[in-house]
């Protein structure tokens, strides 16, 4: 353009020298890898850019051109050899590829070949499995968001002309449901959910209801049980019409979800009970795992303590069997920290409260550490430790503002009861200046505070 600045027009100039230069093999290579973002691999260059004039043993030595001739990099991470583009290069290759007559067909194969990997990475991922196992899938994921960002991104672009690419792009999104889970983009996958599901009224069975589990489990994870109600609802009925036993299981445990976070304990726990029934009957060992934790949940906020320390104790020992689970674990702590409290055996709360920290903190898990520091503010307040309970409450405060809410109603009424108890005890100044001081901690200072402040 005459119009660019001097700057731009001679980058111009040299990407269009260095591209003259290139065998006709290569410059087709070259504009097919536009359609990445963030990087690729040498197995998906040689899936997605090979074909019609490039067979895929041809791509390695292409690609190495291009990096001889500065148009590719190559980097290693994790012992993987990852390729990218500069950026500036990269929009010139955009419009090479909307020029060639090539750009659709390049980004649905794109498209196929990350749904693929999404999906055989998806019986390795989930709470409750094998933690070694799940990093490693997690991590093989994420580094390729970008591209499947990039997939959705061209999906929703295209709604309106291929529907099988819809499909896709659909079953690409419900199936990371926990990348999403695990990394907290809870708010991202379920804008993306509600995007697809609009844009295709007409997706199979399969994908509607992996869709709806999906978009359910994120509200409720979220905190937002109204909203995750309506497609497990829907997500119970496709998988009854599919006769999917794990399916049916998994959704009516949603509901039972959405029922604790709306404080129908009684509803949860039938719902609960019925999840159970079916993972024994399906022999479904992950499944099995995750109703036993859960009913044991609704069975404490319901007083039968001696049943859910049953309950946790066959779910932990299940946990040990499948590898080990940092989160599955963590959250056990936390409710047999509670159970204590409740029956006023104080250090073995906090004894507990403090391995449930330890736990999602090797997770990585912002909302699991949000419950262990509003566990120590409700101890805290048991134990008439008022300043330090109003000091942690402030925190909890923060992170809801970046979190949202994520406390089940159950246990948000623990917190409120609580939190009440400290309001009324305190004077005003003495409250808002500890809530302030806590309020104003990192992540990271609020459990250095509640790890080492100790309990009676």
């Amino acid at each position: 353009s005459r119009t660019a600045l001097p700057r731009h027009q001679t980058l111009q100039a040299t990407i269009d020298w260095s591209y003259k230069l290139l065998s006709e093999k290569e410059r087709t290579l070259f504009r097919r890898l536009a359609v990445f973002a963030g990087g690729w691999t040498l197995p998906a260059a040689e899936t997605i850019c090979s074909g019609a004039g490039i067979a895929q043993d041809e791509v390695f030595d292409l690609l190495s051109r291009l990096a001889d001739k500065s148009l590719v990099e190559a980097q290693v991470h994790n012992e993987q050899t990852r390729f990218r583009i500069l950026q500036p290069i990269q929009q010139y290759n955009r419009e090479l590829l909307l020029e060639s007559g090539e750009f659709d067909a390049v980004h649905r194969r794109h498209l196929d070949y990350f749904t693929h990997l999404v999906e055989e990475a998806a019986p390795h991922l989930g709470y409750f499995l094998a933690d070694t196992e799940m990093a490693i899938w997690l991590q093989r994921i994420e580094a390729e968001y970008d591209n499947v960002r990039a997939a959705i991104h061209w999906v929703l672009d295209r709604r309106n002309q291929s529907r099988a690419s819809l499909e896709a792009g659909l079953r690409l999104a419900g199936t990371l449901h926990w990348l999403w889970a695990a990394r907290g983009h809870f708010a991202e996958g379920r804008s993306w959910l509600n995007q697809l599901l609009e844009a295709d009224p007409e997706a199979t069975v399969t994908t509607e209801a992996q869709a709806m589990l999906t978009a359910g489990y994120l509200a409720c994870w979220q905190g937002d049980f109204v909203s995750g109600r309506a497609p497990l609802d829907r997500a119970l009925t496709l998988y009854r019409q599919l006769e999917d036993g794990s399916g049916i299981a998994f959704a009516l445990h949603g509901l039972g979800f959405v029922a604790l976070g709306q404080g129908n304990a009684s509803l949860s726990r039938s719902r609960f009970e019925e999840s159970l029934q079916i993972a024994r009957e399906e022999d479904d060992q992950w499944l099995l795992s995750f109703a036993l934790h859960f009913l044991a949940i609704v069975l404490t906020y319901q007083g039968v303590y001696d049943s859910a320390a049953a309950y946790f104790e066959e779910g932990n020992l299940l946990l040990e069997q499948l590898g080990g689970h940092k989160q599955g674990l963590a959250f056990s702590f936390f409710h047999l920290a509670r159970i204590a409290r409740l029956l006023g055996d104080y250090p073995t709360a906090r004894s507990h409260l403090a391995t449930s920290m330890e736990l999602f903190q090797q997770a990585g898990d912002r909302r699991g550490m949000g419950y262990v520091l509003a566990g120590f503010a409700i101890l805290s307040a048991a134990q008439e430790r008022m300043e330090r309970a109003a000091q942690l409450a402030g925190a909890v405060a923060s992170l809801q503002t970046v979190l949202g809410p994520f406390l089940e109603a159950p246990l948000q009424h623990e917190y409120d009861q609580a939190l009440a108890t400290v309001q009324t005890t305190l004077d005003d100044a003495a409250f808002a200046a500890a809530s302030a001081k806590g309020q104003a901690m990192t992540i990271t200072q609020a459990i250095t505070f509640a790890l080492e402040s100790g309990d009676r």
